[in-house]
């Protein structure tokens, strides 16, 4: 190629860049304007140029791009890779890419000699690396001046040797790129060429690969999913169709069972919807969850997976400065999940149908379940205590079904145990447990040695033992009154007051403060005691989004130093944190 043909390269390189870099700031203005933001809040110049450059066509490549993170590749990694499949269709399909530059093959002759599979070979690929990767025998006999009989046989060892995809008549044969062999051959070509076409030659085998796909919606979908950790929440545009999301709601669902079904100990009997068998059969005809489990006493857990993905999309797509509009979507969407709720109880929560008396509400994003607990503390207690659903996330789960399900077993057993005074030494729990046919060979069994359906729900000794003090120890604590507990939070409170001379003192370091003294509970009955106390004036509480993200403030009220089981010391403690009008002293 010659100094003119060279600089023609370049600027047709140029032009075709500065295509692509038109129709990405176009996509990103538009997004500006529909969301109120900057453009940089979209994504930055130096994140467009970069784009622009290395053209990523896959959504594993995107993560390799500057600030282009994952929260930036949820809202608009899709919509980019389209328009760069867009811009790349123009670039190597259309018919008005001019002329080829040069069929001057002599480089690689005097490289690999003038063999006419050497000519032939040098011919497919000067028309792969110029942008049109397909060529007609009628050219190559031209190109390379052999003749025709030649150029047939070449062709055929080409293709039984799986270098080549042979066209039809007018089609054109093309180096078969998909394979890394061929693809590692037409590098090798173009290091012997020194042209510089590597980044232009990957750009075109990465098209070629794209538009072989069968599915690439599907494709994109998958890898954008995968990199921001399986939250369709965090991928724009992806599943928009409410019955497709509740579709794959129901499957991710039922892999997460799978997968501890797989990794457990205990062979729970999970039951999908989909289940076949008399007894799936039966339960699917009269209650239809997503799944159930069946529990140590034979009743099933049922378990519905819910992702109100578009109302979530369309509540954090709306502006923060737009508080009416905000209102009415949060009304909207905490108004659709409470019915989700009730709905959820009323179908699944069915003692005379032998189900549990309550059931799992599987919300399958990380995101909107984190929303919902940040932002309505009080629900997954409202949900608990009025209607018997335990709402859980994609990490808590398996950990919320585990600990109930080890509860079912325990409290089975020591039922059918019975209780009294032949508890009172090991060796007269050993020799009741022998007299119902629960021990035998130092191995206690949870329901009877003899049951071989459940006879995989065994313990040795030691391990029941040490069961069954944790066991008696939960109990202990859930024992403990509401009274005591709301009376060491207020202490607490008063501690992180006088410590921090802050009005509102952050929900997790109130929750550790009373740990330390004393008081261990799970993030939703903590939650229950401080609505009870918010409920008795004796607290109050706000969202701290300013300091971070869902994190929730709790401050004193002066009425709690009213509080009857309250020690004079403590109540003196308070009454010195708050001047006369109500207000704390170190405000002043």
């Amino acid at each position: 190629v010659n100094e003119t043909a060279e600089g023609q390269v370049t600027e047709g390189r140029v032009a075709y860049d500065s295509a692509l870099e038109k129709m990405l700031r176009a996509y990103r203005l538009k997004q500006s304007n529909d969301r109120g933001i900057h453009s940089y809040q979209v994504f930055h110049d130096e994140t467009l140029r970069e784009l622009v450059k290395s053209k990523p066509r896959y959504p594993e490549s995107l993560g390799d791009v500057h600030r282009f993170g994952p929260k930036t590749i949820g809202a608009h990694g899709k919509q980019v890779l389209r328009v760069i499949d867009e811009w790349a269709d123009v670039r190597w399909d259309s018919e008005e890419q001019g002329e080829f530059l040069s069929f001057d093959a002599s480089v690689f002759e005097e490289t690999l000699g003038n063999s006419s599979w050497t000519k032939i070979l040098s011919q497919l690929y000067l028309s792969f690396s110029q942008g049109r990767p397909r060529v007609t025998s009628k050219d190559l006999v031209v190109r390379s001046g052999c003749s025709e009989e030649t150029v047939r046989r070449a062709l055929v060892e080409m293709e039984e040797a799986g270098m080549i995809l042979r066209g039809g008549r007018g089609e054109g044969h093309m180096l078969d790129s998909a394979k890394e062999r061929i693809e590692n051959l037409i590098l090798a070509l173009e290091r012997i060429e020194g042209k510089g076409r590597r980044e232009e030659i990957m750009h075109l085998i990465n098209h070629l690969n794209v538009k072989d796909a069968k599915d690439r919606e599907s494709e994109i979908d998958a890898g954008l999913l995968n990199l921001v950790d399986g939250d369709p929440a965090s991928v724009q545009g992806y599943l928009e169709d409410p019955f497709e999301a509740n579709i794959w709601a129901a499957n991710h669902l039922l892999g997460l069972l799978g997968t501890y079904q797989q990794t457990s100990d205990r062979t729970s009997q999970v039951i999908s919807r989909f289940s076949t068998g008399n007894d799936a059969e039966n339960w699917r005809e009269l209650l239809r969850p997503d799944a159930a489990v069946r529990l140590p006493g034979g009743e099933l857990l049922c378990i519905e997976a819910a992702l109100p993905l578009t109302a979530f999309r369309e509540l954090i797509a709306i502006p923060k400065d737009e508080k009416k509009a905000i209102a009415e979507g949060e009304s909207y969407f905490w108004g659709r999940l409470k019915y989700t709720i009730r709905t959820t109880c009323e179908r699944f929560v069915r003692p005379d149908l032998k189900t549990a008396n309550y059931c799992l509400l599987y919300i399958p994003s990380e995101e909107i379940f984190s929303y919902i607990s940040s932002n309505q503390i009080g629900l997954l207690e409202w949900a608990h205590q009025e209607f018997n659903v335990i709402l859980a996330g994609p990490s808590n789960l398996i950990a919320s079904f585990q600990f109930e399900e080890e509860m079912g077993i325990l409290e089975y057993a020591i039922a059918k145990m019975g209780e009294g005074e032949l508890w009172t030494t090991e060796k007269n729990l050993v020799e009741h447990l022998e007299s119902i046919d629960m021990y035998k060979g130092d191995e206690v069994f949870l329901f009877d040695a003899k049951s071989v359906e459940q006879g995989e729900y065994k313990l040795s000794k030691n391990e029941f033992f040490d069961k069954i003090k944790a066991f008696a120890e939960l109990s202990s604590r859930k024992r403990m009154t509401s009274l005591q507990s709301q009376i060491i939070i207020l202490q607490a409170l008063v501690e992180l007051h006088e410590r921090k001379k802050s009005k509102y003192i952050p929900r997790s370091e109130l929750m550790a403060e009373a740990e330390t003294m004393g008081l261990k509970r799970s993030n939703s009955r903590f939650s229950q005691i401080l609505s009870s106390l918010e409920e008795d004036g004796l607290i109050g509480r706000k969202s701290l989004q300013d300091l971070e993200l869902g994190s929730i403030g709790v401050t004193l009220k002066p009425k709690s130093q009213n509080e009857r089981l309250m020690p004079r010391f403590w109540k003196k403690r308070i009454a010195e944190l708050f001047d006369d009008e109500g207000n704390f002293h170190f405000e002043s």
